[in-house]
């Protein structure tokens, strides 16, 4: 894996529609040239976040990234919604966004593209 994107969620069942409209065509631009996995974090959410982000991203044909969604059953805050999709994360490259959009999604590709070869294949060579 590449790349990993972690988003913590807490009562944003209103958003998701927006995740979905806003942040998956970077998810599908990024899969052009990298593999990819979406890392989704239900932080305790009282709403019903945890289902509509399963019944979304579970039903989306062809997406070229794999998709997991964790949860807390009880809000933990938003450093341990974060050390949960470390844990679960793959990527040798690890992003971070709001799932309310706060910091553009749009803006991911742009912030990756800092990344040297140099710096990337460095990441690679601590992996074994």
């Amino acid at each position: 894996m590449d790349i990993s994107i972690i988003v913590p969620c807490y009562n944003e069942v209103e958003n998701v529609s927006k995740i979905q409209k806003e942040f998956l065509p970077v998810v599908i631009e990024l899969a052009d040239v990298r593999s990819v996995e979406v890392v989704f974090v239900d932080d305790g959410s009282t709403d019903d976040t945890w289902q509509t982000l399963n019944d979304t991203f579970d039903n989306i044909d062809g997406l070229p990234a794999v998709v997991k969604v964790e949860r807390h059953k009880v809000n933990r805050g938003l450093g341990a919604a974060l050390r949960t999709g470390f844990a679960a994360a793959h990527g040798q490259v690890i992003v971070t966004t709001d799932s309310d959009g706060t910091y553009k999604f749009s803006e991911i590709p742009a912030m990756l593209s800092y990344l040297s070869p140099v710096s990337y294949t460095h990441l690679r060579s601590h992996e074994n």
